[in-house]
This record gives C-alpha cells, sequence and structure tokens, in this order.
C-alpha cells in the first residue's frame, strides 16, 4: 500500500503558523485590553478617594488645599475620560484581532477538510487496486487450474490404445434395467 502524500501540506502548514500567530495576536490584545480596563478602575477609585476627601474634610480644608484635590479631581476626570477612550480603541483592536483568528481558523479547516476527503479517496483507490489484484490473482489461479484439468483429460484421452478407447465407448450403460437380486432365505414376510 502507498503511503498517502497529502500535496497542500505546505499549505496547511502556513495556514496553521498564520493561525498561531493571529492567536498570539488576539491573546496580546485581549491583555492590553485587561491592562487598560483596570487602569480605567484605578483611576476611578482614586477619583472617588479623593472625592470623598472633599466632601468629608471641606471645611477643614484651606483654600490652597481645596484648589489642589479640586485640581486632582479635575485632572483624574480628564484620565478616566482619556483612558476609556483608550479602553474602547482597544477593545475594537481585540475584536478585529479575534475575527482574523476566526477567519485564520475557517482557512485552515478548510485545507485539514481537503487533505481528510484526499486521505480517505488514497485509502479507497488503494483498497479497489486491492481489490483488482486479488481478483487478477484469483483469475489466473482459475485459468491455470483449468488449464491444468483439459491437459490432464486431454492427455489421459491420447495416451491410450485405440483398442481401450473403442473398447470404452462400447462400455456406454445399457438402457435394460437392472436385474434384482435374487431374495435371501433371512427374509420371512408376516401375514397380519
Amino acid at each position: 500500500m502507498r503511503k498517502f502524500v497529502f500535496a497542500l501540506e505546505a499549505v496547511l502548514g502556513v495556514r496553521e503558523r498564520a493561525e498561531e500567530q493571529r492567536r498570539q495576536t488576539m491573546l496580546a490584545r485581549q491583555r492590553e485590553l485587561e491592562a487598560a480596563r483596570a487602569e480605567v478602575e484605578r483611576l476611578d477609585a482614586e477619583y472617588r478617594a479623593h472625592n470623598d476627601v472633599l466632601r468629608g474634610q471641606h471645611r477643614s480644608l484651606d483654600a490652597g488645599d481645596l484648589r489642589l484635590h479640586y485640581a486632582h479631581v479635575e485632572y483624574l476626570d480628564r484620565q478616566i475620560v482619556a483612558q476609556m477612550r483608550t479602553v474602547a480603541d482597544r477593545a475594537a483592536a481585540f475584536e478585529c484581532a479575534r475575527a482574523e483568528l476566526l477567519t485564520a481558523s475557517k482557512e485552515r479547516k478548510v485545507v485539514e477538510k481537503l487533505k481528510e476527503r484526499r486521505r480517505v479517496a488514497h485509502v479507497a483507490e488503494e483498497a479497489r487496486a486491492e481489490q483488482k489484484d486479488m481478483d487478477d490473482n484469483n483469475a489466473r489461479q482459475y485459468d491455470r487450474a483449468r488449464a491444468a484439468s483439459e491437459h490432464t483429460q486431454v492427455g489421459s484421452a491420447t495416451t491410450t490404445s485405440a483398442g481401450t478407447v473403442a473398447a470404452a465407448s462400447f462400455a456406454q450403460p445399457s438402457l435394460a434395467p437392472p436385474t434384482p437380486a435374487p431374495p435371501s432365505g433371512d427374509l420371512t414376510l408376516d401375514a397380519c
């Protein structure tokens, strides 16, 4: 049986590597997105902490401290808005990378399905070829056996003398019924 060789194995390898590269890219985009979301949470927690300080200690803070706290809260607010844009951008990049991974996965699966169909066709073709070989071998063996049988029949008829052949032709079975065997003395008929 011949070994199955897929002619597009190199293409399949390229598609597998492209899929793995896109998977790594998607994972990197996912980590970036998670980091951006974590930064938004950190900024939001700091914003709430400074707001709590301003609400709770507003009367006890002097004007300079109040200006610093309000300036820092405004800065945090701008940072949160900017970070939210970053999260949106990274989410879009992640979705794009995920779509590219799905496309690469589909492209790989197409070649894998083609490989499987060709492998099944190869196995079927090998089975047909093997069956054909077996049929040919059986036909040759039958022809040899028939030729040997005919040779034996023809050879025995030609090697005998003409008289024997003539005697064999007269030894045809007769059409007369066979004669019955004489009754033996052991057989008795019971009268009922």
